[in-house]
C-alpha cells in the first residue's frame, strides 16, 4: 500500500473579482475556542485563491493522483448541504498563463454539515486535471450559496485546504 502525502494549500483572498470571502473567526457560545478561516456568507458567491506550499513531488503515484481536502465549520445547528467549487491549474513556470480561463478543471462537492461548531471535512477528487511533478498548482475555491444544491442557510468558515495524494 502506498504512503499518503499531504501538502497544505496556502489560501489568500480574491480581492478584486470576488472580495466577499473575508478572514474571520467563528463566535461560539463559550468564546473559549474560535476557529479562524475565510467566511463565506449565506446568500453570496465568494471565493478564495490558493497555491501549493511546495511543488508536486515526483513520487506521486498515478495521473492525476489527488484530492483537495476542505475543512469548514458553521455556527448553524442545521445539517443541510454546503456546495463547494474547486478550480485547478498546474503551473509550468516561464510557460503557463495564470489566467483562470486556461485552467484545467472545475470540480464540485456537496457536503452535509455535521452540526453546530463541528468541523466538517470533505474531499474533491481531481478527476481530469493533468498534474505534473515539479509544478506548482493554483486553486480557486468557491462557495455559491445561491446554488440549488447548497441548502445550508448559514455562513461557513473555510478553515483549511490540503492537496492529498498517494506516494
Amino acid at each position: 500500500m502506498a504512503e499518503e502525502i499531504q501538502i497544505p494549500i496556502r489560501l489568500y483572498p480574491q480581492r478584486t473579482n470576488n472580495a466577499n470571502a473575508c478572514w474571520d473567526q467563528l463566535t461560539q457560545s463559550t468564546d473559549a475556542h474560535q476557529p479562524a478561516g475565510f467566511r463565506f456568507r449565506n446568500t453570496e458567491v465568494a471565493e478564495v485563491n490558493g497555491d501549493l506550499t511546495r511543488p508536486i513531488p515526483s513520487s506521486i503515484n498515478g495521473t492525476p493522483a489527488g484530492i483537495v481536502r476542505l475543512s469548514w465549520v458553521s455556527a448553524s445547528a442545521d445539517t443541510d448541504n454546503c456546495k463547494w467549487f474547486v478550480y485547478v491549474k498546474d503551473l509550468a513556470y516561464n510557460t503557463d498563463s495564470t489566467d483562470p480561463a486556461s485552467w484545467d478543471d472545475s470540480l464540485t462537492v456537496v457536503d452535509a454539515s455535521n452540526g453546530q461548531y463541528i468541523e466538517n471535512q470533505c474531499d474533491v477528487s481531481i478527476s481530469s486535471a493533468t498534474l505534473s511533478s515539479g509544478r506548482n498548482v493554483r486553486f480557486m475555491i468557491q462557495r455559491d450559496s445561491t446554488d440549488g444544491s447548497d441548502t445550508l442557510a448559514a455562513d461557513v468558515l473555510l478553515t483549511g485546504a490540503l492537496f492529498v495524494a498517494d506516494e
